[in-house]
């Protein structure tokens, strides 16, 4: 990450800058939010809400069965949800200067956490899953911090190298290596969802960041020839695909 910084130029900016006559994009004026940025808190906010919804809808019967209210669960995931939105406050008035100068930081420390959760006695079993991490009576899933953590290391190296995309050696292979190597320690867990979730972000970042569609066409080949493997290598996986797929058959 020693490149000198440079400009981005993802897809969307190099078309408008071939075109003649395309006007510059002007920035809001202080302390006015972007249009694109009302947009992304509206679509989380429906999603959020949405989840809510699905909460209670979904644990409303057994929450009762067992607490004696519907709205036990649905509390719960309301408590976190305030937490949530609490983070989100404090993050938007931090510099993204600063996110990326902790980049290097997060993506080792994350890194270590799920090493940690595949340690005996360290790493807390749940229906044979290995996924968390437990401080008392609170566990902590580390993938969580490495969906932020690739993030953050994907943005910032793409960034800096901007001009360079197209040659796989200075983004493809370095981006794809970090998400290689969270992967591996993801699927050990098992977890496939979330490696499934990893692998669409830094999927997406690479197309934003403008590289070339044959790179990608064959990143997404790989991925789903290594998605069937996965399932016929795992019966419940394939049952989920398919109950996915086909919702009403049971």
């Amino acid at each position: 990450m020693s490149e000198a910084s440079v400009t981005p130029h993802p897809r969307a900016a190099r078309a408008a800058s071939g075109r003649k006559g395309a006007r510059l994009r002007t920035a809001p004026p202080a302390g006015r939010r972007s249009g694109a940025f009302v947009a992304i808190v509206a679509l989380v906010a429906v999603l959020c809400l949405t989840g809510m919804v699905m909460v209670l809808s979904a644990s409303s019967v057994a929450s009762i069965e067992d607490y004696g209210s519907p709205w036990y669960q649905f509390g719960r995931q309301a408590l976190w949800l305030g937490v949530g939105i609490v983070g989100f406050v404090v993050a938007l008035r931090i510099d993204y200067r600063r996110w990326r100068s902790w980049t290097r930081y997060l993506l080792w420390v994350s890194l270590a956490m799920l090493v940690l959760v595949l340690v005996p006695g360290v790493g807390v079993v749940v229906n044979g899953a290995r996924r968390w991490l437990g401080f008392g009576p609170f566990t902590v899933q580390p993938s969580e911090f490495a969906k932020l953590a690739l993030l953050l290391f994907a943005a910032d190296l793409l960034a800096r190298r901007a001009n360079r995309v197209a040659d796989p050696q200075q983004a493809l292979r370095p981006v794809l290596a970090v998400f290689a190597m969270m992967a591996v320690l993801v699927m050990i867990q098992p977890n496939l969802g979330t490696t499934i979730i990893l692998f669409v972000m830094t999927f997406v970042l690479l197309f934003v960041a403008g590289v070339p569609g044959r790179q990608l066409g064959l990143l997404g080949l790989a991925a789903a020839a290594a998605g069937v493997l996965f399932a016929i290598i795992e019966p419940y996986r394939m049952r989920r695909i398919t109950a996915f797929l086909d919702p009403w058959s049971d």
